[in-house]
């Protein structure tokens, strides 16, 4: 009985199989009235694409718009609109060429009504425009690249190439940005002379020609934290006093947040660095970093994220020691200066913000320095302004490089 009634439901489970993968997905209605086609057809250039508006036809069976475009390589490219709009925003074409489009209202049965035909030339893809403007130069650690004109703020990929220890000339790391004019240095790279390539991609799969360079990145090297401490010098800021989490030594502990949604996830990353709120900003704290260095740059990790007592404006000092007792600024250089933006240029908060700004602010504020003004053992952080315009700041860790 038992198995009569097991081969029984395994012939209805395989009917049943049978009947779902024969199951086919057809248009909303089978036998929709055709619909006119559209009118006014209009293609205004943007950066590599065009922005193509036009009249809808009356039809109550239209479902939606199709612009079809003709690309170089002979493949077409589809770009759809819903029957509520006249617009149809056209994207990610390779190269300023003149490009063919057949525009079709589509009805609810999926049936084309006759094309609109139109042509339009459109303007340099961004990835294009950005590669025309790339600039390479060594930097301290790494590579610098700079790019210029990114005018449609296109979300662009920055890709360097490089010889590894086996001679191959492999991807050594990438880049992405929206900003018009982007500034990067890929760090971690030995002072040794080698080939360099960087291209441009864009999110539609497009890459731009390489490139290339020979270079010598210049020699750095982190500067250890284990002879920092504080100096509390006249006119100098106190600490924020009575507080187990705010202490000096948090500042180089080598703890830095790594998530933005989360950052306080525990004890052992609440740990920082806050200054007295009994003076006003501009305020400024000393730091030994223990011996004599040619400074190359500067990381500064923050705390709270683009709001509060987290340093916007500031500028970095440096004396070679030992500095004058009484508080002044004789024999200080200004090394230099910076300020904190929401790459996507949103308002100040912990929210709205975009994966650009989130990486941003996890990576820290990195500070180039100048070099050219000798051995430097003190360093004054001088914070002129905050997020909150309240009065005084707070930050997770400090990092220098340099040479000895």
């Amino acid at each position: 009985m038992n198995k009569i009634f097991i081969y029984t439901m395994i012939i209805v489970l395989g009917g049943l199989m049978i009947r779902c993968s024969e199951e086919k997905h057809g248009p909303i209605e089978a036998d929709a009235a055709p619909t006119g086609p559209v009118s006014n057809v209009r293609v205004e250039p943007t950066w590599g694409g065009g922005r193509v508006t036009y009249t809808l036809p009356t039809s109550k069976s239209l479902s939606h718009v199709v612009a079809e475009v003709h690309m170089p390589d002979g493949k077409t490219k589809q770009f759809v609109s819903s029957q509520y709009t006249t617009t149809i925003e056209i994207e990610g074409l390779p190269k300023i060429d003149t490009y063919k489009v057949d525009v079709y209202a589509v009805n609810k049965s999926n049936h084309k009504s006759v094309a609109e035909k139109v042509e339009f030339a459109c303007l340099q893809p961004p990835y294009l425009k950005v590669y025309e403007s790339l600039k390479l130069s060594p930097d301290f650690g790494g590579i610098n690249v700079k790019w210029d004109g990114n005018d449609s703020e296109a979300r662009l990929g920055m890709v360097i190439m490089h010889n590894d220890s086996l001679g191959d000339f492999v991807q050594y790391a990438s880049e992405y940005s929206t900003l018009e004019k982007l500034s990067h240095s890929f760090r971690g790279m030995k002072s040794e002379e080698n080939k360099f390539g960087v291209f441009i991609k864009d999110r539609f799969g497009n890459t731009s020609d390489t490139l290339y360079a020979q270079m010598k990145p210049l020699f750095e090297k982190l500067v250890p934290k284990s002879k920092f401490k504080e100096v509390l010098l006249p006119g100098d800021t106190p600490i924020w006093p009575g507080l187990s989490y705010v202490q000096w030594q948090f500042l180089w502990d080598d703890v830095v947040l790594v998530d933005y949604d989360n950052p306080y996830s525990s004890s052992y990353y609440s740990r920082y660095f806050v200054t007295s709120n009994a003076a006003a900003l501009p305020q400024h704290i000393t730091i030994d970093i223990g011996d004599k260095y040619i400074l190359s740059r500067m990381r500064l990790n923050n705390y709270y994220r683009f709001s509060d007592r987290n340093p916007k404006k500031y500028e970095v000092w440096g004396h070679p020691g030992p500095p004058p007792a009484d508080g002044s600024w004789n024999g200080w250089v200004k090394l230099g200066e910076h300020e904190q933006f929401k790459p996507s240029g949103n308002l100040a908060g912990v929210s709205p913000v975009t994966a650009e700004d989130k990486k941003y602010w996890l990576d820290g504020d990195m500070v180039s320095l100048r070099t050219d003004v000798g051995p430097i053992r003190y360093i004054r952080l001088k914070v002129l302004s905050n997020w909150a315009g309240s009065a005084n700041f707070a930050f997770h860790e400090i990092t220098f490089w340099g040479s000895n």
